[in-house]
């Protein structure tokens, strides 16, 4: 019999005692971090919960939260692929491989072990149960070879092992051939329904093209309308694939076999779902073909009349993701906000009456259930816990509704450590035009138990994108609170192009990479002289990505800064066109090619300013990054070491743009703290 463990669950919150311990790398590789949470039919919440039990790799099993107390259904990482509930609320059938099996269980809630449904040749992921005529379906996607016809996944096995046979060669004629952190081969992604019953399946949607599109489409990127019939999915039906940004909405009639395209806009159109009465299909809409940091707006598909409307015009910053109200007469939304992700109500007969119902909180996930909004929520200083509210106090609220706290899943991690002040900021950053300064919004973490008067070193941690943030929320690897651990103040700007302050303080990062960004930064001094508990003769800056960008473009630039960390940072502009992934990106941000704007790539690339370079750098890069290819790390240290810079390469060779292994994570932070203590100590 399957042991199920029961965690009792503190009620609303739970009081620190008197700060004794720091916060460590092991606090925060065994906290206990939400991967996903769904309610069932009858209100219980079943979450996958990352845990370090084994302390070699993370594993995510099965959790259910009932009556305030949280219990634990699996052991041995079972909830580490993909999963949903049974139509009756029952079951969760989840995907779960293991030694190159690929198997879908059913686990019943109530009791009882979990049962094999089906075996599969290849893996598959992203599914959804629905319900169809009295019997209940799986919909989910796997990567086919699109010209096979008939038992799609056993062909598709054969074929790969067939060629594997006749070569290791990948042969390429198109671009786009190795997105994010893997060689393409010739299989797509498209979407199958299986009977469960039967015990068979069927492809619904395929072609030449995939959905979910590459490389991070998942369950979000389709849905079956309530009565089985319809499927809305996303795809990139172009040809200029690494060119264009440009994904649309489809549905699918699979009783008639027949197709439509319901988007229209230029850019990308993602995540559609249906409403509760199938009346609508919502979706997130972008205008602009190329820039994958347009605004994202929710856009709203009326199936009786054919027409698109838009919810969120008169809101200027992104939706980041939405559920439907039970009703039909609304969508919940969550929007980012000045470093937060706050949540909307927003009704179909009248957009412009959206009520903002957080302030200053971060919402990550909202789910629906009959009178009951369930959120996840975290900080910078503590991982998500689940919170509710009744919708029908949102017409009663004048202002801010108050969350309802019914997990504390870190509370024994948490007890008697020190948690640093959490500041939120704005000064006064880079020089606009009309002489005014921008205004830039920081948070800052002050370790705990500064005395008054004292001055710490300070580290300033740059955020990528650059169309990215600093949000009030628990980062997996850039975590704020384990660098102000080790005793530095942390300072974490939101500087020109971050999102959520409006989509023009978004635009003007594009084509001015060193420009004002580098200047709101430099700003910061400025703001340290005028504090009392920052030290501005010592201070380090990190970043990755395009913070990792900006690091090396420090480097060319300025000597205030003690010693840097770049991670998967751009260095040559003109090199990495040439080996990066996608190339609506760099084509969008420097405006154009190398050969038909060769002057922005040259003024804004790093590389070029290598005779100014003085202080001390650290990098450090992932051999499977796709994005920022390894070679311009090999280019920074080279660089660096021509020119007597003190420095060091870190290289993972088993990792890609992000550093997500334990063991890894733990070598990373330890090299970062050390590399920071010899220069700031």
């Amino acid at each position: 019999m399957l042991k199920r463990i029961s965690l009792i669950i503190l009620s609303l919150s739970f009081a620190f005692p008197l700060y004794a311990e720091r916060f460590t790398i092991e606090d925060f590789q065994n906290a206990r971090i939400i991967k996903d949470f769904k309610v069932s039919s009858s209100g219980d919440i079943i979450l996958s919960i990352r845990d370090f039990e084994n302390k070699t790799t993370f594993n995510y099993d099965f959790y259910t939260l009932r009556n305030n107390a949280v219990t634990r259904l699996t052991f041995g990482g079972k909830a580490s692929g993909d999963f949903d509930l049974s139509s009756d609320g029952k079951a969760v059938y989840y995907v779960y491989s293991k030694d190159g099996n690929v198997s879908l269980f059913r686990l019943p809630l109530m009791g009882g072990e979990s049962e094999k449904v089906s075996d599969f040749p290849i893996d598959i992921g992203n599914i959804k149960v629905f319900e169809s005529l009295g019997k209940e379906y799986i919909l989910f996607s796997a990567n086919i070879i699109p010209d096979c016809k008939g038992e799609e996944l056993k062909c598709t096995k054969e074929g790969l092992e067939q060629q594997k046979k006749q070569t290791s060669a990948y042969v390429y004629e198109e671009l786009y051939f190795r997105p994010w952190n893997f060689y393409r081969d010739k299989t797509r992604s498209n979407l199958f329904i299986f009977d469960l019953e039967k015990k068979t399946y069927t492809r619904v949607i395929g072609g030449d093209f995939d959905t979910p599109p590459l490389p991070f489409g998942d369950a979000e990127e389709f849905d079956v309308s309530q009565d089985g019939r319809f499927v809305a999915y996303t795809a990139k039906k172009v040809r200029n694939t690494a060119e264009s940004t440009n994904n649309d909405i489809f549905e699918f009639d699979t009783t008639l076999k027949k197709e439509i395209q319901i988007s229209a806009s230029k850019g990308s159109d993602t995540k559609p779902a249906y409403s509760p009465d199938m009346n609508y299909i919502a979706f997130l809409t972008q205008r602009t073909d190329g820039f994958e940091s347009d605004k994202v707006e929710l856009a709203l598909y009326d199936r009786k009349n054919k027409k698109i409307s838009i919810l969120t015009s008169h809101i200027d910053n992104w939706v980041e993701s939405f559920v439907w109200a039970s009703d039909s007469k609304g969508v919940y939304a969550i929007i980012e906000e000045k470093g937060y992700g706050t949540l909307y109500y927003i009704p179909l007969n009248n957009p412009t009456a959206s009520k903002r119902l957080t302030d200053k909180e971060n919402i990550k996930k909202a789910v629906v259930h009959k009178d009951t909004l369930f959120v996840s929520k975290d900080s910078l200083l503590m991982p998500a816990d689940i919170y509710s509210f009744k919708t029908t106090e949102i017409a009663k609220s004048k202002g801010s509704i108050k969350l309802n706290q019914i997990t504390s899943l870190n509370a024994d991690i948490y007890k008697n450590k020190e948690l640093p002040e959490l500041l939120d900021i704005t000064y006064d950053g880079a020089r606009r035009k009309d002489g005014t300064h921008n205004k830039v919004q920081a948070f800052i973490l002050k370790p705990a138990n500064m005395k008054k008067g004292e001055r710490l070193p300070a580290i300033v941690a740059i955020h990528g994108g650059p169309q990215g943030s600093w949000l009030n929320s628990f980062h997996p690897r850039w975590n704020g609170l384990m660098f102000s651990s080790s005793g530095y103040v942390v300072v974490m700007p939101n500087i020109t192009g971050s999102t959520g302050f409006g989509q023009q303080f978004v635009n003007e990062v594009s084509k001015d990479w060193g420009g004002a960004p580098y200047e709101d930064i430099m700003a910061l001094f400025d703001y340290f002289a005028k504090t009392d508990f920052i030290d501005g003769s010592r201070v380090c800056a990190i970043g990755g990505s395009y913070g990792g960008y900006m690091t090396n473009w420090i480097l060319g630039h300025t000597d205030r800064f003690k010693c840097l960390v770049t991670h998967a940072g751009p260095f040559n502009l003109v090199s990495k066109y040439g080996s990066t992934d996608e190339l609506w990106f760099p084509e969008w941000e420097l405006g154009g090619t190398p050969w038909t704007n060769r002057d922005m790539y040259e003024r804004f690339s790093p590389h070029n300013y290598v005779k100014n370079f003085k202080t001390p750098t650290l990098v450090i890069h992932g051999a499977n990054d796709f994005r920022v290819p390894l070679e311009q790390a090999l280019q920074a240290f080279t660089y660096l070491r021509k020119m007597n810079v003190p420095s060091r390469l870190i290289l993972f060779p088993d990792e890609d743009h992000f550093v997500k292994k334990p063991h890894n994570q733990r070598f990373w932070y330890k090299e970062v703290m050390d590399w920071i203590k010899n220069y700031l100590k």
